[in-house]
Parts: structure tokens; sequence; C-alpha cells
């Protein structure tokens, strides 16, 4: 089909991206979605960095929907993005208040709010695989992909800082 083709199926820029970004959307929410398997199998705080490998296996499969964020940014000034996280952080929330979220905080250090902990774990690991399967930068920080996978989740598990 040609561009123009496409074009004609929507009334403008803005409902064709729109209609892309919803597909997303709809992908992320099937439970085969592998970063939805992996949470649901209790991942996270327990196994993070299968929770990384699940995030990078979701990137791979949505790669090109995962693009869409960036046009966002620059086509939209990141007006549909907001709302994507809106939506993302309704729906960890909903997963924390489930049986199998709610155990979540027993293995969280005292007083760490265990959706705060989600999102920083989520989005640390996300931008790291964002730049290694979207933009295709192997060895971005200078050494293995795996190896950083190992260092982000000692991080994420037991902090920097010596106690």
């Amino acid at each position: 089909v040609s561009t123009g083709n496409v074009y004609h199926q929507f009334k403008d820029k803005e409902e064709l991206f729109q209609t892309l970004l919803m597909d997303y959307v709809n992908i992320q929410k099937s439970a085969d979605y592998p970063f939805n398997k992996a949470i649901a199998e209790g991942a996270f705080p327990n196994d993070i960095e299968r929770l990384g490998l699940a995030i990078r296996e979701s990137l791979e499969q949505t790669r090109a929907h995962a693009m869409l964020f960036y046009i966002d940014a620059i086509e939209f000034n990141g007006k549909h993005l907001r709302q994507f996280y809106v939506n993302v952080n309704e729906r960890l929330e909903a997963y924390l208040q489930s049986e199998r979220g709610r155990e979540c905080g027993k293995y969280l250090r005292e007083g760490t709010n265990p959706l705060a902990a989600m999102q920083f774990t989520i989005r640390s690991l996300s931008r790291f695989f964002e730049i290694e399967v979207l933009f295709g930068v192997s060895d971005a920080y200078g050494r293995s992909s795996a190896d950083v996978i190992r260092e982000l989740t000692d991080f994420l598990s037991f902090g920097i800082k010596k106690s």
C-alpha cells in the first residue's frame, strides 16, 4: 500500500499515530507479552535479571511500536506518551493490589514504596535495553549486555552505597 493510500484511511497523521499506539497498548496487555509473563511469575522483586531479559524480549518483539515514543516526542510534544505512562502506572497499581502483587512488599526494604520500586526498576531496565534494541548500540556501557544486566540487577537489589 502506498503512503498516500494509508493516509486516506485516517483523518490525519495523529489519528494514524493513535491507532498504532493503541495497537501497542493492546499488545502490552496480552498475557503472552514477555514482560507480563515475568511479572505474573513473580520476577519482581525476586528475579530482576529475569525481569530485565523479559523487558528486552518485549522490546525486540515490539521494536517498531516502541519507536512510536520517539515519534510522539518529536511530532506531538509527548502528548500521547504522558497518557501511556498514566495507563502503565494504573496497571502496575492494579497488579500491586492483586494477591501476588501484595507479596512484593514482603521482599522490599522496610519503608520502600512498592509502586515506586517497581516503576524505577522497570524504567531503569527499559532505558538500557532501549539503547541496545531500538537503536542497535551494543555494549553501550563498554561491557557486554549480560555483564550490565547483572550489575544493574545487583544495584537494584542491594543499592550502590555502603550501609
